[in-house]
């Protein structure tokens, strides 16, 4: 059983769905960029589960296995992980205006995290997108973009 949910491993099954599609007809290619772009959103939403329960689980403790790895591993849901990236990344955009007017200023948030959570918001509207909106069309080239 592995230790975690390999994100390095759901973004190669993304690239492996992608490289399906010239095979297949249109309506199983739209299947398969559909579930490529979830699949990448998922890459990341169980790489931030991973670190939360790196950081809420004592050293030496399995970080999934074991009743305290998984719940470690379970307290983030969706919704409040996308509250929580657009508050950093709103925050973010508020302290640039009010760096712009006073550069003493200190930023709301490292600039690596406010750009992580930018990317995960744009997955996870993209995965909205995929998952629950059959009408939008969705080409190789914007799941591409998705899995990058």
């Amino acid at each position: 059983m592995a230790e975690r949910v390999s994100s390095k491993a759901l973004i190669q099954v993304a690239w492996a769905l992608i490289g399906q599609i010239e095979v297949q007809p249109a309506d199983v290619s739209d299947a398969l960029i559909r579930r490529a772009v979830s699949t990448a959103y998922y890459a990341l939403f169980h790489e931030i589960c991973f670190l939360i329960a790196t950081r809420l689980v004592p050293p030496g403790v399995s970080h999934v296995r074991g009743e305290l790895g998984v719940r470690a591993y379970r307290t983030l849901d969706h919704q409040r992980a996308v509250d929580t990236a657009r508050r950093i990344v709103n925050g973010a955009a508020q302290a640039s205006s009010a760096r712009a007017a006073d550069e003493d200023t200190q930023p709301f948030a490292p600039e690596e995290l406010v750009r992580f959570c930018d990317v995960f918001l744009t997955l996870h509207r993209a995965r909205q997108h995929a998952d629950y909106n059959p009408s939008e069309q969705l080409g190789r080239f914007d799941a591409e973009i998705m899995i990058q």
